[in-house]
C-alpha cells in the first residue's frame, strides 16, 4: 500500500509568519511519516497541474502581500488530494498550522475499512483541515466535486464550503447542520475523540492528550506560530527538516 502524507507549504519570502509556521508544522509531519510508511509531500504552486485547475492561480481571492493576483493557499489542497489520490492508495492531509503530538498510532488503523474520507470534525461539522482519504474512484470525484463547487464564494466556510455541501450539510449558514444524505455520506468517517484538538482559545494549546493540535479559526499566523514554537519546545517535538519543497 502506498501512502502520502501531505501539506501545504509557504513561500520562503513572506514575512508574516506562514513559513515559520510551515516549518515548525513540517518537523512534526516528516518523523512521523517515516515512522508510518507515508511518503511525506509539502506541496505549492509549482507541484500543482495549475491547468487542471482553472483558478487556482490568480480566480480564488488575491492574499499575498507580495502577489495580490494570487489565490489563497489553502485552497490547493484540494487539487493536492486529488493528484496524489492518482498515485497513492492512502492519502493523509494536515493544515500547517497543525501539529502532531504523538506518533504511537497509524491514524489510518482508527478508520474503518468502509470508509473512505475521514475528516476533522470535533463536534462543529466536517472540514479539511485534516483529512484521511482512501483512493478510489468515488473519492477522487468527491474532492474534483469540493473543488467546482461556487458557494465558497458566498460563505464564510471558504475551502470547506465544497466538503460540506457535498457531504449534506448546510454551507451558508453559522452553526451548519447537517440537512440531507448524499452519495458520499455512507463513506464519511469524523476524525475527534482522542485524535485531534482544536486550539481555539486562549492560551492556546490542548486541553487534553490528542494526537493532532490544530490551531484554528480566526488568528493570525504569528498568534500560531508562538503557541506552536511553545509546543514543540515544551514536548521536545520533532528535528529539522531536510529540505523545504518535495
Amino acid at each position: 500500500m502506498k501512502k502520502a502524507l501531505i501539506t501545504i507549504a509557504a513561500d520562503p519570502r513572506e514575512t508574516n509568519g506562514y513559513y515559520e509556521m510551515f516549518r515548525l508544522a513540517e518537523c512534526t509531519f516528516r518523523p512521523y511519516a517515516e515512522k508510518w510508511g507515508y511518503d511525506y509531500k509539502s506541496i505549492w504552486y509549482d507541484n500543482i497541474h495549475v491547468e487542471r485547475w482553472p483558478g487556482i492561480v490568480s480566480g480564488r481571492t488575491g492574499w499575498q502581500s507580495f502577489d495580490n493576483a494570487r489565490t489563497r493557499p489553502y485552497f490547493m489542497k484540494i487539487p493536492a488530494v486529488v493528484e496524489m489520490l492518482e498515485s497513492y492508495d492512502v492519502v493523509f492531509y494536515l493544515d500547517t498550522d497543525c501539529l502532531i503530538l504523538h506518533d504511537d498510532r497509524d491514524i489510518l488503523d482508527s478508520i474503518p475499512a468502509d470508509k473512505e474520507i475521514a475528516l476533522n470534525d470535533i463536534g462543529w461539522g466536517p472540514f479539511s483541515s485534516v483529512s484521511v482519504t482512501r483512493s478510489s474512484e468515488m473519492t477522487r470525484k468527491f474532492w474534483r466535486q469540493v473543488w467546482d463547487f461556487e458557494g465558497w464564494r458566498q460563505c464564510k466556510w471558504i475551502d470547506n464550503a465544497g466538503v460540506l455541501y457535498h457531504l449534506g450539510y448546510t454551507y451558508d449558514t453559522d452553526p451548519i447542520a447537517h440537512v440531507r444524505e448524499t452519495e458520499y455520506w455512507p463513506l464519511f468517517h469524523r476524525i475527534q475523540g482522542d485524535w485531534i484538538a482544536e486550539g481555539v482559545q486562549d492560551p492556546g494549546f490542548p486541553d487534553r492528550e490528542v494526537m493532532i493540535f490544530h490551531l484554528s479559526h480566526g488568528r493570525d499566523a504569528q498568534w500560531k506560530v508562538e503557541h506552536m514554537r511553545r509546543e514543540v519546545e515544551r514536548r521536545g517535538l520533532g528535528r529539522k527538516p531536510r529540505r523545504v519543497f518535495t
